[in-house]
């Protein structure tokens, strides 16, 4: 990579004020760093402590959703950029926008975009209700838990969720998430 490129994206992640990017495999050592160095960051920043423990919860659980829902047949391949993750978080005044990206495949996208309608179409009584509900009647497990974590980051983001999809070769879509905490 050129210099001039390096110097570019600086300026980018520095225009848009971006805190933390990153590409990568996601486990859990990776999310607990990521965490704390998100921590450590939010901390020098001169926001209300309720909204610095909201960001830090929805990003918990953003991590913790890429975590367990990264394309099951990638992580059984080698190593490659569909078993990675795609973070971004910025800061703009006093809202931060998560960002979150992995790749899917194509039969799963109606189905993640009926869950996040769902979760979206709920008032913040009707979220609560639901989470309980979901918590008292099923067994923990990775398809549970898909459910409760668009609904947790919906609950402690107090905004809906919105994502994009890309179309990528081999049946595949890249997915992101976004989410604003302020």
């Amino acid at each position: 990579m050129a210099e001039s490129s390096i110097l570019d994206i600086y300026k980018l992640l520095d225009d848009d004020n971006i805190i933390l990017s990153y590409k990568g495999a996601i486990n859990a050592d990776v999310i607990m760093s990521l965490i704390s160095i998100l921590e450590n960051k939010i901390n020098t920043f001169d926001i209300r402590t309720d909204l610095k423990r909201r960001v830090m919860r929805v990003l918990i659980e953003c991590f913790q959703n890429l975590h367990h829902h990264l394309d099951a047949a990638a992580l059984d391949a080698e190593q490659t950029s569909e078993s990675n993750a795609l973070i971004i978080v910025q800061q703009i005044g006093d809202q931060f926008i998560i960002k979150t990206g992995n790749v899917i495949n194509e039969s799963d996208l109606v189905q993640l975009q009926r869950r996040i309608a769902m979760v979206n179409e709920l008032n913040s009584d009707e979220l609560r209700d639901l989470y309980r509900k979901k918590l008292e009647n099923e067994s923990f497990s990775k398809k549970v838990t898909a459910g409760l974590g668009f609904i947790d980051i919906a609950r402690k983001s107090k905004q809906k969720l919105s994502f994009e999809v890309m179309e990528m070769a081999s049946r595949k879509c890249f997915f992101c998430l976004n989410v604003t905490v302020g």
